[in-house]
């Protein structure tokens, strides 16, 4: 009765400690350690058919011990060894097998048909090999009628008689199916972790937590501190002198062996190099079954310090600029909120602004403008919108400033604005007494030019006043002048024609200036050639030039056969041209030269695409002064090198209208003792040999 006793004593254990076991694993030890101490007898009873007999004489007794086994979720069975006959018990053979206990007993091959076929070896071998030697246990699956396949483990011990002579097998066997599962999630979810740990870019490694020595290390920490895996593994921090500063380190790692928890901070690595790196960990604890280590995670933080460190630089700089700017730059949110502004120039507290809305500075007349403009910003992204307004002092006094808006963009959209504003007032009252002194000035122009349009009327009222008798005087000195009277009056009348010529081209040039300046300026124009009032002019100069010994030279740039035409009135051309070669020979010394160069060129500028001749006469004379060139053509104006005193200074004026009247252009260049060069550039009217200008081209009067 001992075992029986044991037994029944084992199995109020087992019944007080069920409801604590919790975990799956252990619940099957313990149900299976109970069960093995329930069978634990040294002698069976045979006397009972069916049974085990020997110590057990009491049928209550027996009846206990079946309607335990009966009732037992998985499946129990007792082999006896004389007979190799079987007993049943338990739920499990009708959840696993589809069959009752009865029926197993009856036919115990139907277990053996329903074992995976690729298990059933693995288990005949059991049952047939030697049961007296040892306890042995086997897992195999199981396919349900169903079709399902389960995993179960079946264990077996030997029970031997009070002669330790084995007698009977008992064995359990138990659906281990979702052990299995686990079993393979947990094998999956280890190689999950490992692979994230051998793959994580982070630097990541296992530091025992007794001895602190690397149990593991990817490659990504290996790359970080500048040592191959091999090297890391099972050695110190301290060997490598890893830490720069090891006293965090430490502190942290000693928490973390008596506490569970996790720790971020920052270091710095020494590398091989002598490099640092600077490097945030990420430390906790891990249990991988009685050992305890702990895990580390490194982020290279080197590059993120540098640009943190950059960025605060930056912002001081911002900050020191912002505050130093000379205008007022006020921070502001879409409601006019006002979140910053550099200084206050209006007697205010800064303070006391930034507790006012944006719209409260100004008068109350000018905050819908303001208003516009913010709302503007809003709609037209990049345009930078300017208001001028007025802004009320602490005194009460209000004072002019123009601002400027620009949006500031978070997210495409513009959410806040940086407003500049600049004290204007100096420059409102400067621009309100220019533009009186603007209407003054335009007063007294208006004044001049009527006063200008009266002298030039009152000029050509005089000039064809004296016309008239200057001309009969002229008239009269060449019938004088005959064949009677002697040498010495013909030679003051000579004298007196030539003075009364002069006046008479004087006349007629200051009638000239009055008809351009009136636009009344009248043009007999037809197709010639350049020749046509280049030549007779070139040849008179040629004559004057031999008296003063001066280098005369004359180049046509073009076919003199096939010559370019103009559109012109050739008397106005040939005088504007022998303008410019009296100037020439008046200006140049003896010995001097005058070149003419004619060619044709091509149009510039809005002329693109025409054709020109160009007409340059170059000497070698005194040259214009570069203050006097601005005015050159200017009517009355004479330069400052022309000492001789004689003329009006309009000359040059001439050579400008007849050139402008004809579509064409006169410019000048010249240097001080050097010498000058007029260029006269005239449009060409069509490309056509000599001949066609003599075959009497048809004129006609234009008056411009």
């Amino acid at each position: 009765m001992k075992a029986y006793r044991l037994s029944k004593v084992s199995m109020a254990a087992f019944q007080k400690l069920q409801p604590q076991l919790h975990d799956r694993s252990q619940l099957y030890i313990a149900r299976r350690q109970c069960f093995y101490a329930l069978l634990t007898m040294k002698s069976l009873d045979s006397e009972m058919p069916g049974l085990p007999s020997g110590c057990l004489k009491d049928e209550a007794d027996w009846s206990l011990l079946w309607t335990t086994l009966g009732h037992h979720y998985d499946i129990v069975w007792i082999r006896r060894l004389a007979d190799d006959s079987l007993m049943f018990f338990g739920d499990g053979l009708a959840r696993l097998w589809g069959c009752s206990v009865a029926d197993a007993v009856q036919d115990p091959s139907q277990l053996d048909k329903a074992i995976h076929p690729a298990d059933r070896s693995l288990r005949a071998n059991c049952w047939q090999s030697s049961v007296a030697d040892d306890n042995w246990e086997i897992e195999y699956r199981v396919i349900q009628p169903s079709g399902e396949t389960r995993w179960v483990r079946e264990s077996a011990m030997t029970l031997r008689d009070s002669t330790d002579q084995p007698t009977h097998l008992a064995g359990l066997i138990r659906d281990v199916t979702r052990y299995k599962l686990a079993e393979r999630i947990c094998r999956e979810t280890e190689r999950q972790w490992w692979k994230f740990f051998e793959q994580n870019p982070l630097g990541c490694c296992l530091l025992s937590a007794r001895s602190l020595r690397f149990a593991a290390a990817n490659a990504a920490f290996a790359e970080l501190i500048g040592y191959p895996v091999e090297e890391i593994i099972g050695r110190h921090p301290d060997d490598f002198g890893l830490w720069l500063d090891p006293t965090l380190p430490r502190l942290v790692f000693q928490s973390l062996r008596q506490f569970a928890q996790s720790e971020v901070f920052e270091t710095a690595l020494r590398l091989p190099t002598q490099e640092l790196r600077q490097v945030e960990l990420t430390a906790m604890t891990l249990e991988a079954g009685d050992q305890r280590y702990i895990a580390l995670m490194c982020r290279d933080v080197t590059r993120a310090k540098q640009l943190q460190r950059q960025l605060m630089d930056d912002e001081t700089r911002f900050r020191a600029l912002f505050m130093g700017l000379p205008d007022i730059v006020a921070h502001i949110s879409s409601e006019g909120r006002v979140y910053d502004v550099n200084h206050a120039d209006f007697g205010y507290e800064k303070a006391a602004l930034l507790e006012r809305n944006f719209l409260d500075w100004f008068a109350v007349e000018d905050r819908p403008q303001i208003q516009a403009s913010l709302a503007q910003s809003l709609t037209e992204i990049g345009d930078r919108q300017a208001f001028e307004a007025r802004i009320q002092h602490s005194d009460g006094t209000l004072k002019w400033y123009a601002g400027r808006v620009a949006g500031a963009h978070f997210n495409e959209s513009i959410t806040e604005f940086l407003i500049t504003l600049r004290d204007v007032a100096a420059q409102k009252q400067a621009a309100d007494e220019l533009r009186q002194l603007n209407h003054e000035i335009a007063e007294a122009n208006a004044k001049l030019r009527e006063l200008d349009k009266l002298k030039a009327r009152f000029a050509a009222t005089l000039v064809h006043d004296l016309r008239s008798p200057l001309t009969s005087i002229y008239s009269a000195l060449e019938i004088l002048d005959n064949a009677s009277i002697d040498d010495g009056l013909r030679y003051l009348l000579s004298i007196s024609r030539s003075s009364l010529q002069r006046a008479l081209d004087m006349i007629s040039s200051i009638q000239h200036i009055y008809q351009a300046e009136e636009g009344m300026l009248k043009l007999d124009c037809a197709l010639i050639t350049p020749q046509a009032f280049i030549q007779a002019c070139w040849e008179a100069a040629c004559i004057e030039g031999r008296k003063k010994e001066l280098a005369m030279t004359l180049a046509y740039a073009f076919d003199a056969d096939e010559p370019p035409l103009l559109y012109g009135d050739a008397p106005k051309l040939e005088r504007a041209f022998n303008n410019l070669l009296l100037n020439a020979l008046k200006f140049t010394p003896p010995g001097g030269s005058i070149t003419l160069n004619v060619s044709i060129i091509n149009g510039s500028g809005v002329n693109i695409g025409r054709d020109f001749v160009e007409i340059s006469i170059l000497d070698t004379g005194v040259g214009i002064p570069p203050e006097d060139l601005p005015y050159i053509f200017d009517a009355y104006r004479q330069s400052r090198n022309n000492r001789t005193g004689v003329g009006f200074g309009l000359g040059l004026a001439i050579v400008k209208s007849v050139i402008a009247a004809h579509g064409g252009d006169v410019r000048v260049e010249s240097q001080i003792g050097i010498g000058t060069q007029f260029s006269i550039q005239l449009p060409i009217a069509a490309a056509r040999v000599a001949s066609a200008a003599s075959s009497a081209p048809a004129k006609k009067s234009v008056r411009l």
